[in-house]
């Protein structure tokens, strides 16, 4: 799986953007440099986008058992939220076990089909700050525009604002 991710530390918020072919060496990977870049955050929010992941039959139940164990080890004790934002019935069967095993781990997972807004929701944002984070995403990732909406009004926002809300 190529993907990219980006940090937005004001915000508490990681956005990642998968596509292609995943496998378990992937997710591994995945897993590994997101804890290492995020070791110091005491409140985590993430949004794993896998719209355009095109195949994750490769991940084996051992792989995705290794991944959990990883982070349920790493974020454990922390305030964690992950939102995962796949494509109806595309890959939701992986995404499902992924974010159950996780919760078992008593962190906070869940699955989102194709809105992000419903996902930025739970994570508990509010509008101005998902329009922020929106804007961001647009901006570096450009094959989501055909899936986030455009931003209307100026767009402007004091980004020392830009806090997470608590739902």
């Amino acid at each position: 799986m190529a993907f990219k991710r980006y940090y937005y530390p004001l915000c508490n918020f990681t956005y990642t953007f998968g596509h292609g072919i995943v496998d378990d060496h992937d997710l591994y990977i995945h897993v590994l440099t997101s804890q290492i870049e995020m070791k110091e955050w005491k409140l985590i929010r993430g949004l794993l986008d896998c719209r355009t992941v095109q195949k994750s039959d490769k991940i084996t139940f051992q792989g995705l058992q290794q991944a959990c164990e990883i982070q349920i080890e790493e974020y454990a004790g922390r305030d964690y939220r992950y939102a995962i934002l796949i494509n109806a019935g595309k890959h939701k069967m992986v995404a499902e076990i992924f974010a159950h095993t996780l919760r078992l781990g008593n962190l906070n997972v869940n699955v989102f089909v194709d809105d992000i807004d419903e996902a930025f929701r739970w994570l508990g944002y509010d509008q101005i700050t998902v329009n922020y984070l929106k804007g961001k995403i647009k901006k570096y990732v450009q094959n989501v525009d055909r899936e986030l909406p455009h931003q209307t009004g100026t767009g402007l926002m004091d980004v020392t604002k830009c806090m997470h809300k608590e739902a």
